[in-house]
């Protein structure tokens, strides 16, 4: 994972990757950081079997006053995973549809962290139209997307219910995620 807006608006949420864009990074002139979230460390091996299903995640610890962003994560038993979130963008430029950004990445489990590789981003409007301001974001925004990495999370805590992680970048959201199936 890396600093980048897209990236750091779309990984951390695929993970190592659920770690990646976030709101404040679409802003390249935002000097707000997170305020400080304390998650305490309740393992120290994980399973692959124990991360596999459909989550639904926020950040513990979002930008101040930016919307909150939510995101679907499928984590997959053949090791791929799909993470996708509504990027609003009214926030950043009023009037602007909104934005579905979409990560695909392979994954695996070393220790207490999930890495993943192979990390591909896309967005798209998330009215489905194409053309107008909506259509200059979803460029520029794949633009950014060019730059997602691939990155490491470290896993605070996993359960039947719920998986809490950050991304091991500088300024990656904690995510709390709740298991949806």
């Amino acid at each position: 994972m890396s600093n980048h807006p897209a990236s750091a608006l779309v990984l951390v949420l695929a993970a190592g990757l659920l770690a990646a864009c976030d709101p404040g990074e679409l802003n390249p002139l935002a000097s707000d950081s997170r305020p400080p979230v304390t998650v305490a460390k309740e393992v120290t091996m994980v399973s692959a079997a124990e991360l596999v299903g459909s989550w639904t995640c926020r950040e513990l610890d979002p930008y101040p006053d930016y919307p909150p962003i939510e995101t679907r994560l499928e984590i997959r038993s053949d090791h791929t995973l799909t993470s996708e979130a509504l990027l609003p963008m009214d926030h950043e430029m009023p009037g602007a549809g909104d934005l579905i950004m979409t990560i695909d990445a392979d994954w695996q489990v070393e220790g207490d962290r999930m890495v993943t590789t192979n990390t591909k981003a896309s967005t798209r409007a998330a009215d489905g139209s194409t053309g107008g301001v909506s259509d200059i974001l979803n460029q520029a925004m794949a633009a950014f997307t060019e730059l997602a990495a691939d990155g490491t999370s470290e896993i605070f805590k996993i359960d039947a219910r719920e998986l809490v992680m950050r991304g091991d970048e500088p300024d990656a959201p904690t995510v709390s995620c709740q298991r949806a199936s």
